[in-house]
């Protein structure tokens, strides 16, 4: 028996008393704490009850009264799910149980059985029990730490009015993470990421990182974001290049960090993006500037030199970031990214909505609003900007659209979506036409809110043309004797509830009232 095997625990169940006792005194002569019972039901009633402590190894008859083998490792299962399991059958019921392997079996054995074999199969289950045992106490203190990281960033330094925070790794441990901070000459930082990979590996390198900051913070050097950034990069393009000349190209590891800081004495807001999607900001009347990531991610290249991209404040009413496993499931429902956002922002329990049992990657959110003296509006439904020449892609918009409208609003408002979405269509159509002359360089934008207070629906469209006089109100009457020549807006009038032109038509506001 093997050092770690000493004084395993067995748990053996057999209704052959000859055939448990022989079984029990062989198992205890090689050193192992053996429990036996006859009847699995009275075994099962302790085991529940907590009476018996954890077990390394379950070795259990198939053909019993009252509760046969297999049922009796499903129950077992749902007590520990670490431990390991044998299963022993007469030849004439092997077929019966094949598959009892797959419900965590690590092996059946025939009756009578070998001797050999079965202390080696014994040995083999002990030690897996033990490997898993290990792994699952790993992974829940990662875990514990990895949620407690971000999770005590809510409560916000003084600069943040608020800071709310989705999390959901795909699997028990991920490598995204949240810290907000003070540095010690003044600035306010607040720092995003996404290790590549979603294990264990991820988390302990985004526990690294955290603490390589946290460190930095501490010391009486003002901690420098810049400087931050070229140190890891240059540390994870070391390890890339050794992995490389390893031939071991899946061992390489690579971070998307972004982070947001207002110097000390400054109304501005500095932005650092390596790999993380883009940023939205949002301004104190709900328009949208959309960020750009400005650098790949770290890891890849070592020749990067990085510098800040510097907002107003007041532009910044809101900052929405998120990590790529965000984008994925967008893209999967086919639904605009901030519809998805917004859904679990504003959800009750968001780690738990029905869209994340989709997910394939770790899912991180950040809804940031630095500053308590501007009224921030609801975070939009939808925010498009399409190139002049995409007209011929406007199915495609426009299903986006609807479906990004279902998924936040429900079936009970089909219609009014319907109709929402078609005078919309109509708008973009007229943008892209006539605003961008069909021309490529130029760009209309589509913002898609609900208006909470007013009950309504609203969609602002914009481009970058010089507008026109139409007045839409004069003609309606050539609906009933239609005349080529600026029908579309006399149409989308009549399918939503108010329609406004701004900027001398270069703006088009739409709103239609819920049901």
């Amino acid at each position: 028996m093997k050092p770690g095997q000493r004084n395993a625990r067995i748990l053996i169940v057999d209704d052959d008393t000859m055939t448990l006792k022989i079984t029990e005194l062989s198992l205890a002569e090689r050193g192992y704490q053996v429990t036996a019972f006859e009847n699995p039901a009275e075994c099962m009633a302790q085991v529940e009850q907590g009476n018996l402590g954890s077990f390394h190894c379950l070795i259990t008859d198939y053909s019993m009264p009252g509760m046969n083998g297999v049922t009796l490792m499903h129950r077992m299962k749902a007590v520990d799910p670490t431990l390991s399991m044998i299963l022993t059958t007469a030849e004439n019921e092997r077929a019966i149980i094949r598959d009892t392997l797959r419900e965590g079996a690590v092996d059946f054995l025939d009756k009578p059985v070998d001797v050999d074999r079965f202390f080696q199969s014994v040995e083999d289950a002990v030690a897996k029990t033990v490997r898993s045992r290990k792994r699952a106490a790993t992974e829940s203190s990662l875990h514990a730490a990895n949620s407690t990281g971000l999770l005590k960033n809510i409560d916000c330094p003084e600069w943040v009015d608020r800071l709310f925070v989705v999390y959901a790794p795909k699997h028990q441990l991920g490598g995204d993470f949240v810290d907000v901070f003070n540095t010690a000459e003044g600035s306010k930082v607040c720092l995003f990421g996404d290790i590549s990979g979603h294990d264990i590996q991820s988390a302990l390198f985004s526990s690294h990182f955290l603490g390589t900051i946290q460190g930095r913070r501490s010391c009486q050097n003002p901690f420098d974001v810049m400087a931050s950034y070229h140190q890891t990069n240059a540390m994870l393009c070391a390890r890339r290049e050794r992995s490389c000349s390893a031939g071991n190209l899946g061992g390489t590891t690579s971070l998307c960090v972004c982070s947001i800081r207002e110097e000390a004495g400054s109304g501005d807001l500095h932005f650092l993006n390596a790999g993380i999607p883009a940023l939205y900001l949002i301004d104190e009347k709900g328009r949208i500037e959309i960020l750009p990531p400005g650098y790949s991610p770290l890891g890849w290249f070592s020749d990067l030199s990085f510098e800040e991209v510097v907002r107003p404040r007041s532009r910044c009413a809101r900052v929405i970031g998120f990590t790529d496993g965000i984008l994925e499931l967008a893209m999967r429902r086919q639904i605009d990214v901030l519809a998805l956002v917004g859904t679990l922002v504003q959800a009750r329990d968001p780690q738990t909505h029905p869209i994340l049992s989709a997910q394939e990657d770790d899912v991180l959110i950040i809804d940031l609003a630095p500053n308590p003296s501007i009224s921030t509006p609801a975070i939009p439904i939808v925010h498009g900007v399409y190139p002049g020449d995409q007209a011929k892609n406007i199915d495609t918009f426009e299903q986006v659209w609807k479906n990004s409208l279902s998924f936040v609003l429900g079936r009970e408002q089909k219609t009014v979506i319907q109709r929402f979405t078609l005078a919309c269509r109509e708008g973009v159509l007229n943008a892209i036409n006539h605003g961008c002359g069909r021309q490529r360089k130029h760009q209309a934008t589509i913002t898609i809110w609900i208006d909470e207070g007013r009950n309504m629906l609203e969609a602002v469209i914009l481009d970058p043309g010089s507008g026109h006089s139409f007045d839409y109100e004069a003609r309606d009457s050539d609906l009933l004797d239609p005349k080529p020549g600026n029908l579309g807006l006399v149409m989308m009038s009549k399918l939503v509830d108010e329609m406004q032109l701004e900027q001398s038509g270069a703006q088009l506001v739409l709103r239609s009232k819920l049901e």
